[in-house]
C-alpha cells in the first residue's frame, strides 16, 4: 500500500530533519526550494492546501530567523520533515509525472497539517498581528 510507503519515507525524513534543523543555512535553502516548487502550476491549483503549505513554510522561516519560537521543537522537526519530502522529486510518486506526482505530497502534507493544525493556527494569528 502506497500510504505505508509514504509514511515510512516520511519517518526517514524526520531523521534527516533532526540533523538539518541544526544548520540554519541548510534549512533556509530547503525552504527556498519548497517556495520554488510552490510556484509550479499544479501546486498553485491546490487551493486550501496551497495556503496551508505556504503557512507551514512561513512558520519555519520565522522559526529559523528567531522571530517566532512559540512552537515545540518536535513540531518544527515534523514540519521540516514534511518539507524535505515535498521538495524531493523522487519520492513515492515522482513529481515529473504530471498531476499524479503531487498526490503523495498532498497526502503527506495534509496529514502533517492536520496533526499540527493547532500550532499552525497559533502561528497564523501571531503572523497576522505582526505583519511587516
Amino acid at each position: 500500500m502506497k500510504e505505508k510507503r509514504i509514511i515510512k519515507r516520511y519517518e526517514a525524513d524526520v531523521e534527516d530533519a533532526e540533523t538539518i534543523i541544526k544548520n540554519d543555512e541548510k534549512v533556509d535553502e530547503l525552504l527556498n526550494k519548497a517556495q520554488q516548487k510552490m510556484k509550479k502550476k499544479s501546486v498553485t491549483n491546490a487551493g486550501v492546501l496551497y495556503e496551508d503549505i505556504r503557512l507551514l513554510i512561513n512558520l519555519l522561516k520565522d522559526w529559523i530567523s528567531k522571530d517566532y519560537r512559540e512552537v515545540p521543537m518536535g513540531t518544527v522537526v515534523s514540519l521540516l520533515a514534511g518539507v524535505i519530502y515535498f521538495v524531493n522529486p523522487f519520492e513515492i510518486m515522482p513529481d515529473y509525472i504530471p498531476l499524479i506526482g503531487y498526490i503523495d505530497d498532498a497526502f503527506l502534507l495534509s496529514l502533517i497539517i492536520r496533526q499540527f493544525n493547532r500550532d499552525m493556527q497559533k502561528y497564523a494569528i501571531w503572523k497576522a498581528k505582526n505583519q511587516d
